[in-house]
């Protein structure tokens, strides 16, 4: 699901393997990874732009911002954190991981009763962010492209409607151009 929204919306078919060789070097298979649109590029743009904010400052998962490179992540734990995860993107590769019990257990904790965590983060996070860190390393800085059909408007706090100049509370807000919300009507 993650891949399909790095991909503009578009869901390739997992395979496990690039190719196979024989003993000469021959390629004799290679895998046939079916495409399917499931989402609009525009939508997948605005999601990637909503998993932005953990690794921005202030957020859940700041730990796992790549230097350079667009980063999208969404941090997430059950009940008790009995298990946790992270899962995200950048415009290279998109992965997830977990950490927890096969089976539903107590979580993992410290003597003193303090639920398992990196430094105070999420352990799963922690993983994520090494791998996605290291195999970054020497690739060139990027970002997602915005697709067409991109608008931002400002927003009234109170109603959640396009701002005229009688709304006091706003604030900035992206759609796709054929979801645009109403006008605001007024507070009473």
């Amino acid at each position: 699901a993650y891949s399909m929204i790095a991909n503009n919306g578009v869901y390739i078919e997992p395979t496990f393997y690039s190719k196979v060789v024989d003993a000469n070097g021959n390629t004799v298979l290679t895998p046939t990874q079916e495409k399917t649109k499931v989402m609009s590029e525009q939508n997948a743009y605005i999601t990637r732009s909503i998993m932005v904010e953990p690794v921005l400052s202030g957020g859940t998962a700041t730990y796992c911002k790549i230097k350079g490179m667009e980063t999208c992540a969404k941090t997430g734990s059950t009940d008790d954190y009995v298990d946790r995860w992270l899962c995200g993107m950048t415009p290279y590769y998109t992965a997830a991981c977990w950490f927890g019990y096969d089976k539903d257990q107590e979580p993992l904790k410290y003597a003193n009763g303090v639920v398992y965590s990196v430094d105070g983060r999420n352990p799963a996070g922690q993983l994520w962010a090494t791998i996605m860190q290291g195999i970054h390393t020497d690739l060139p800085n990027k970002n997602f492209s915005k697709p067409n059909g991109i608008v931002g408007a400002t927003i009234c706090k109170v109603t959640g409607c396009i701002a005229t100049s009688t709304c006091k509370e706003t604030y900035s807000e992206i759609f796709t151009a054929d979801n645009m919300p109403t006008k605001c009507e007024g507070h009473g």
